[in-house]
């Protein structure tokens, strides 16, 4: 029923709703040159149903990757677009072949607009309709105010992450998180994070690490996190709405309910775990970091090691290794060394590439197929 009635104030992954303009126009678009998108669209809505049918489960046991999926209702963005293809062709329909076909009957009550003005017509109707709906979907509303913990830790110098078991720092607050909202995990990196967090998971969820209760500032106080393995991570700081008593972490502030321990095995965002180097970083992006490095030592760098990332040493490519937590690491010999780590995954140049062909084959196929609507 949300196909035809909008669900207003709804929950957006659930929304369905297509459009008046659409769902008039799209069924006379309907046509052997349009079948694909057709059962495009009805292969999707049974997809975006779940368990609700038969198909997905079907795909879920013995199709490869997804059961990687979440959420089947989000497919249905593609029905959305099968829908919009629809109706292109009804317009296309409408305007060429039904409005002239009534513009020629007599007797019309009242005079029909042009091609153009009912196109127009059209896209007004079809956005306004849709932007009403999709206004109701969205609440605007400002970020939470900086609490006194969040910026007594953003005044402090260096380059670190702050954990917080109680979720005690307010979102938006310019740090660098160890905690948060990541659905997109890997399997390394999360694991890392519970052993130094303490905090197993029973279960996927969006949250790392895991929580199962609505009660986030208390659900963790009998868990005692592991402060040699937060440093290895760069998590300087830990803030909680309960009192910790963990080897390595000191309390170094207190606001309100919110304490704020300082860990004593810090290690920088790169270290050395072997060997007697010394680091000194002088530039960091989320995708780039520069440093410099004496060694002889294996230097760990601790961002998650994964395909994409690319390391220099004094401007010649060096191999990648992971250490056992799943950070970057590289063997340095004696002498001091510019280290450059980039995050450069060929996918992304493979997508780049991909959307402009697409692109430029799309453009070529307008330009040679384009049609004034207008009989000369």
């Amino acid at each position: 029923m949300g196909v035809i009635i909008p669900a207003l104030n709804g929950f957006h992954e659930y929304t369905t709703y297509l459009g008046v303009v659409t769902l008039l126009l799209a069924p006379a678009g309907l046509g052997r040159r349009t079948l694909f998108w057709a059962l495009a669209a009805l292969v999707t809505m049974a997809f975006a149903l779940g368990t609700y049918t038969f198909f997905y489960p079907l795909l879920f046991q013995y199709v490869p990757g997804v059961s990687l999926l979440r959420v089947p209702p989000r497919a249905w963005f593609i029905v959305g677009l099968c829908a919009g293809q629809l109706a292109a062709h009804g317009a296309d329909r409408l305007l060429r072949e039904w409005l002239p076909r009534l513009r020629r009957r007599k007797g019309a009550i009242v005079p029909l607009p042009g091609p153009r003005g009912a196109l127009a017509a059209l896209l007004l109707l079809g956005g306004l309709d849709l932007l009403g709906v999709d206004s109701t979907l969205l609440e605007v509303r400002p970020l939470p105010p900086i609490n006194a913990a969040a910026a007594w830790l953003g005044q402090q110098p260096g380059l670190f992450r702050v954990y917080s078991p109680s979720l005690s720092l307010p979102p938006g607050d310019g740090l660098h998180h160890l905690e948060g909202v990541d659905p997109l995990q890997l399997a390394a990196p999360a694991a890392a994070i519970e052993q130094a967090t303490g905090m197993a998971s029973l279960a996927y969820g969006v949250i790392v690490p895991p929580f199962t209760t609505n009660d986030p500032a208390h659900e963790h106080a009998a868990v005692v996190p592991n402060a040699e393995l937060l440093g290895r991570l760069n998590v300087r700081y830990v803030a909680s709405e309960f009192p910790i008593s963990a080897a390595g972490l000191e309390l170094a502030q207190h606001f309100g309910s919110t304490y704020v321990y300082t860990n004593t095995e810090w290690r920088e965002r790169a270290f050395f775990d072997s060997g007697s180097g010394a680091v000194t970083i002088e530039a960091w992006s989320p995708d780039r970091l520069a440093l410099s490095a004496t060694g002889p030592g294996r230097l760990v760098i601790s961002e998650s090691s994964y395909p994409g990332w690319r390391v220099t040493v004094d401007g010649a490519a060096a191999p990648l290794e992971s250490a056992a937590d799943g950070l970057l690491a590289v063997t340095l010999p004696a002498g001091t060394h510019r280290v450059i780590a980039e995050f450069r995954p060929l996918t992304v140049y493979l997508g780049l590439a991909a959307a402009v062909v697409g692109l430029l084959v799309l453009m070529a196929g307008a330009w040679r197929g384009r049609r004034t609507l207008v009989a000369p």
